[in-house]
């Protein structure tokens, strides 16, 4: 199962922005303005994103994401060479 069907659609589009290199806290704003959440400054956004990539932190994140966009990008590659 590939990491971004774990996460719910906000998620995703915290988990998208990581290798950007935001920090922790504009993501976990991004975060809570998708949820109407008040609490803008809170970390617990972010580190459920984390936990629910089963990682501990954002290299990791960042590791993951970049391995399945690069295996995405290898498929398409032996699909056209397989038309």
């Amino acid at each position: 199962q590939s990491l971004s069907a774990k996460f719910t659609a906000a998620a995703a589009r915290v988990a998208a922005r990581v290798p950007g290199g935001l920090a922790n806290e504009p993501l976990a704003r991004i975060r809570a303005n998708d949820d109407a959440i008040q609490h803008a400054t809170t970390l617990g956004p972010v580190l459920r994103v984390y936990a629910k990539a089963g990682v501990d932190g954002r290299a990791q994140l960042f590791s993951i994401l970049l391995e399945e966009l690069l295996a995405d990008e290898d498929q398409q590659k032996e699909e056209k060479v397989a038309t």
